[in-house]
């Protein structure tokens, strides 16, 4: 079963671009940064108007991780998000079932998790600002102004959606390839085993991040700013270094993307508070 997402209505939304915006920030700000570069910053975010492909492999009952999370103490509230109405049609399952959660714990009618094949192949697009620096024959002699625009992001991999007690949980559990299904790519190269479901898959391999990339590809073009009083500098060796930036940024935005949405991590939505 496929699903059709009002995209437009979260892109054209200002209010969550401009947290998303806010997110990557704060997660670059918490970054060591390299020696050849400072003031690493997102100027401009956009979701761009395309949406993601969403098809459900499986509809089964939730992770007890989930349940683990909101039933011995109420959780922290979380960042405010959009919650976006989906549309379903057409077909596909796959089998991500995991053993039930402990008997102790409250189950509800209403609990549903969907494994979802996830596919993206955006218009997205990044803007950001930093310096370039140069370290000789001094330590920052001298600062150049770098703009950096990222396009283009591509993902496929397979995620789970789960509703939990008016919570909703959303994570990433390995890549898939064009030519798989997501059976397959869950099945060959995410685990020695040769496991037919994830329930079958070992909790370490599953618990480890190797399995997951989640950009699968992205464009990235580095303009450098204004340096007329800087006519000696060696134009090579510049450039050489907004390709490291350039290296630097992606692996940065990947990394922040496994830390927050990889398994097992995860984005929890608290929808009491709509009741």
């Amino acid at each position: 079963m496929s699903f059709d997402i009002d995209w437009e209505s979260i892109a054209n939304d200002s209010n969550i671009n401009s947290q998303l915006l806010h997110f990557l920030n704060d997660k670059f700000s918490s970054i060591v940064l390299p020696d050849y570069l400072s003031g690493l910053k997102v100027v401009k975010f956009s979701l761009g108007h395309k949406s993601p492909e969403l098809t459900i492999r499986d509809i089964d009952q939730p992770f007890e991780e989930f349940y683990s999370e909101i039933e011995p103490i109420a959780p922290p509230k979380p960042k405010p998000v959009p919650v976006t109405p989906l549309k379903a049609s057409s077909k596909a399952q796959f089998d991500v079932s995991r053993s039930p959660s402990p008997a102790n714990t409250r189950r509800s009618d209403n609990d549903i998790q969907f494994s979802l094949d996830f596919k993206l192949d955006s218009n997205i697009y990044i803007e950001v600002v930093c310096n370039l620096l140069i370290n000789y024959p001094t330590h920052e002699f001298i600062k150049l102004p770098v703009r950096l625009k990222i396009t283009d992001l591509q993902i496929h991999s397979l995620a789970v959606v789960a509703y939990v007690q008016k919570h909703v949980f959303i994570t990433f559990l390995c890549d898939i390839d064009d030519e798989d299904t997501a059976h397959q790519s869950a099945e060959e190269g995410r685990q020695d085993s040769r496991k037919s479901s994830v329930s079958e898959i070992p909790h370490t391999v599953l618990s480890s991040r190797d399995r997951i990339d989640i950009i699968r590809n992205l464009k990235i073009e580095g303009e450098l700013g204004s340096h007329q009083d800087t006519p000696s500098l060696n134009q090579g060796s510049i450039l050489r270094n907004i390709g490291k930036i350039e290296k630097f940024l992606v692996g940065a935005i990947r990394n922040i993307l496994i830390e927050e949405l990889a398994w097992p991590s995860w984005i929890e939505l608290d929808l009491t508070e709509d009741s």
